[in-house]
């Protein structure tokens, strides 16, 4: 499937969870479509 059809589920430290929530959203990922859980805070 394409990028943007999918969920994401991200876990990690908060620069990574920038940085994977960016690469997401350019590849067209609406926001709603990606959750995170972060292990730094």
């Amino acid at each position: 499937p394409a990028p943007e059809d999918c969920e994401y589920y991200i876990c990690g430290p908060p620069m990574m969870l920038s940085a994977v929530q960016k690469l997401l959203e350019d590849q067209g990922v609406e926001p709603e479509n990606i959750a995170y859980d972060d292990f730094g805070g």
